[in-house]
């Protein structure tokens, strides 16, 4: 069940879909993302994928990829905000910040080495 701040978020957003109805199996929860450029300096390009929520752990998955672009750990809350290291075979810093909540809600990454800046939206 989304909280108010959850549910607000998902509101602005246009998805006002409950985590249930998204999809939860076996105590793992996912929704469909699009990846849409916010802002950059380099060249950047959007995508669409699947956030996984297993434990306290928040995953994105690039359609088609059997394993994480980038992970990180959750605050008891639902949030998180950290740089991580490593992603995806490379040795780029990932700027990652996860708003409250326990359903879809606003992400956001910022990779520290090209700018490129990332919203990923429910769909």
């Amino acid at each position: 069940m989304l909280g108010a701040t959850g549910l607000a978020v998902a509101l602005a957003m246009g998805s006002a879909v409950p985590l249930a109805a998204q999809g939860t199996t076996g105590g793992v929860a996912e929704w469909k993302v699009s990846r849409l450029v916010s802002e950059f300096y380099e060249t950047c390009d959007g995508g669409r994928g699947t956030v996984r929520i297993k434990g306290n752990t928040l995953a994105y998955y690039d359609e088609g990829m059997p394993y994480p672009g980038w992970d990180i750990e959750l605050q008891p809350d639902g949030s998180a905000d950290n740089t991580i290291g490593q992603y995806v075979h490379t040795n780029r810093q990932l700027r990652v910040k996860v708003w409250p909540g326990n359903g879809p809600r606003m992400i956001t990454t910022m990779n520290e080495r090209n700018l490129c800046t990332f919203r990923y939206v429910p769909d």
